[in-house]
């Protein structure tokens, strides 16, 4: 149901992360 939510869950935390090793 809240699978957006989720995609939109991962995305925060990834996006720090990449930023962190780029």
């Amino acid at each position: 149901m809240a699978f957006w939510f989720v995609g939109l869950l991962l995305s925060s935390v990834l996006n720090p992360l990449k930023a962190n090793v780029e």
